[in-house]
Protein backbone atom coordinates (compact mmCIF):
# COMPACT_ATOMS: atom_id res chain seq x y z
CA UNK A 1 0.00 0.00 0.00
CA UNK A 2 2.72 2.32 0.59
CA UNK A 3 1.95 3.96 3.73
CA UNK A 4 3.36 4.81 6.94
CA UNK A 5 2.02 4.40 10.02
CA UNK A 6 3.63 4.84 14.13
CA UNK A 7 1.90 2.48 17.04
CA UNK A 8 1.33 4.46 20.14
CA UNK A 9 0.73 3.92 23.58
CA UNK A 10 1.72 1.46 26.44
CA UNK A 11 3.61 -1.71 25.30
CA UNK A 12 3.52 -0.74 21.70
CA UNK A 13 -0.03 -0.24 20.49
CA UNK A 14 -3.20 0.89 22.32
CA UNK A 15 -3.18 3.13 19.03
CA UNK A 16 -2.18 4.19 16.01
CA UNK A 17 -1.95 6.70 13.10
CA UNK A 18 -1.23 5.49 9.51
CA UNK A 19 -0.31 7.81 6.38
CA UNK A 20 -1.46 6.75 2.96
CA UNK A 21 -0.69 8.13 -0.33
CA UNK A 22 -3.70 7.73 -1.93
CA UNK A 23 -7.41 7.82 -1.06
CA UNK A 24 -7.40 3.98 -2.90
CA UNK A 25 -4.88 2.54 -0.15
CA UNK A 26 -6.47 4.63 2.51
CA UNK A 27 -9.82 2.46 2.06
CA UNK A 28 -7.80 -0.78 1.59
CA UNK A 29 -5.98 -0.20 4.82
CA UNK A 30 -9.06 0.90 6.53
CA UNK A 31 -10.94 -2.53 4.97
CA UNK A 32 -7.78 -4.40 6.30
CA UNK A 33 -7.84 -2.84 10.25
CA UNK A 34 -11.74 -3.54 10.02
CA UNK A 35 -11.29 -7.26 9.38
CA UNK A 36 -8.34 -7.24 12.14
CA UNK A 37 -10.88 -5.64 14.72
CA UNK A 38 -9.49 -2.59 15.01
CA UNK A 39 -11.71 0.43 14.54
CA UNK A 40 -10.58 3.76 12.21
CA UNK A 41 -11.58 6.91 13.34
CA UNK A 42 -12.52 9.52 10.31
CA UNK A 43 -9.94 12.11 10.87
CA UNK A 44 -9.20 14.64 8.62
CA UNK A 45 -7.01 18.07 9.10
CA UNK A 46 -8.28 21.71 9.83
CA UNK A 47 -7.85 23.31 6.59
CA UNK A 48 -7.59 26.78 8.74
CA UNK A 49 -5.08 25.47 11.50
CA UNK A 50 -5.13 25.83 15.26
CA UNK A 51 -6.17 28.85 17.15
CA UNK A 52 -6.62 29.77 20.77
CA UNK A 53 -10.28 29.68 22.47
Amino acid sequence: MGGAGKPSGAGGGDCGIAFMPTEKSARQLKVSWEKAGIQALDLQICPVGAAAL
